[in-house]
């Protein structure tokens, strides 16, 4: 028989999400895919979705303003982070930590 972790009389209270309350996730999608009037990259309104005109925001951001953060989160997005490689010369002294001495 599996022991139980709280008696009958003292279980946790109910600490999950209440019901009928959304998580952050789908709150998200609903915002993110809903069609907007949005000035696209060329600045003109445009009908577009939120998370494109997202997009077009920070391209803008990067074209216009020269905003070389902005920039670079473009290019790492589409293209991927470049992986920082390091050459290393020399002995190279490792510690695993104490061991036992063998007697």
């Amino acid at each position: 028989m599996p022991t139980r972790k709280f008696s009958k009389e003292y279980q946790p209270k109910n600490r999950g999400r209440k019901k009928g309350i959304r998580d952050i996730k789908s709150v998200l999608e609903d915002f993110l895919f809903k069609k907007v009037k949005w000035d696209d990259i060329d600045g003109k309104p445009k009908k577009m979705l939120v998370i494109d005109g997202l997009v077009a925001a920070q391209i803008r951001k990067a074209y216009e303003s020269g905003d070389t953060q902005a920039y670079k989160e473009i290019m790492d997005r589409y293209f991927g982070k470049v992986k920082d490689e390091v050459e290393h010369t020399g002995d190279i002294l490792l510690s695993y930590g104490h061991r036992k001495k063998k007697e």
